[in-house]
């Protein structure tokens, strides 16, 4: 596979663009993202160290399985910054969970979660075919972008996430195909 195959775009936005992630994303900087308790505050990573070598299965896992799995680059630099996911998706019902982590703490608020949200749901619903998608999460930043988004928050689980030894509410959010189109066309 050539360097150009790997680096091919799934979806392009205006400042960054998706592509699958894969083995050569293997290095100290993902693996730093990895185990930095405040990038992971809010992931169930949060609580442990990852190794070198659980980072290389997991990439290698990720050829193999029907989730997607994604990495975020920015246009300018062609700087990998994060990564975004389809998991659990279930092509019987349509449906897939978004989960979402920015690791370059320098990209941090500006805008890049919203947008890699955009993407993957325009690859979910446009490129998959998908009807439903789901995200869940403790984070208040992310719940803010997922309302900007259209999304409609469907429940909380009380008190399911630990925190720096306080739990706190997990908010689930989801949007269907139909509402994505119509917030899609009023943004255009």
């Amino acid at each position: 596979m050539s360097t150009h195959d790997v680096n091919r775009p799934l979806v392009r936005g205006e400042r960054i663009y998706l592509r699958r992630l894969h083995s050569l994303d293997k290095n100290q900087r993902y693996l730093d993202w990895l185990n930095n308790p405040e990038v992971q505050k809010y992931t169930r990573f949060h609580a442990r160290t990852v190794t070198i070598d659980e980072l290389d299965n997991f990439l290698q896992l990720v050829k193999f399985t029907h989730d997607v799995h994604c990495a975020i680059i920015v246009l300018a630099d062609n700087q990998h910054i994060g990564n975004i996911a389809l998991n659990s998706l279930d092509e019987f019902n349509k449906k897939a969970h978004v989960s979402v982590m920015i690791g370059e703490q320098s990209a941090w608020s500006e805008g890049y979660v919203e947008e890699a949200v955009r993407l993957i749901s325009q690859l979910a619903f446009d490129t998959l075919g998908l009807h439903r998608l789901w995200a869940e999460t403790p984070h208040p930043k992310f719940n803010e972008v997922l309302e900007r988004l259209g999304w409609m928050h469907e429940s909380y689980a009380r008190e399911a996430f630990n925190i720096d030894g306080r739990f706190v509410d997990h908010s689930r959010w989801a949007l269907l195909e139909h509402e994505w189109r119509s917030v899609s066309e009023k943004n255009d």
